[in-house]
């Protein structure tokens, strides 16, 4: 899904409107927490906790196989 906003002033800062749709899609609610990531290309990446945990326990998983498969390589 892509939508097309305005970026907008939000006190000192800058800020876009998400659409509520894509909101719930990712499933967060007013006052919760996201983590924003940006892509080597560019690319804003906005995730949810469970997505945030989800990635990183993925990180680990691969860090252990290319250790192990370092280890046995020797």
């Amino acid at each position: 899904m892509e939508v097309e906003r305005k970026i907008r002033k939000v006190g000192n800062s800058l800020g876009v409107l998400l659409p509520s749709s894509m909101l719930k899609e990712i499933g967060v609610k007013d006052g919760d927490t996201v983590y924003i990531s940006m892509g080597n290309d560019g690319e804003i990446v906005i995730r949810n906790t469970e997505q945030k945990k989800n990635n990183e326990k993925f990180k680990k998983q691969v860090i252990a196989i290319i250790d192990e498969y370092m280890e046995n390589k020797e």
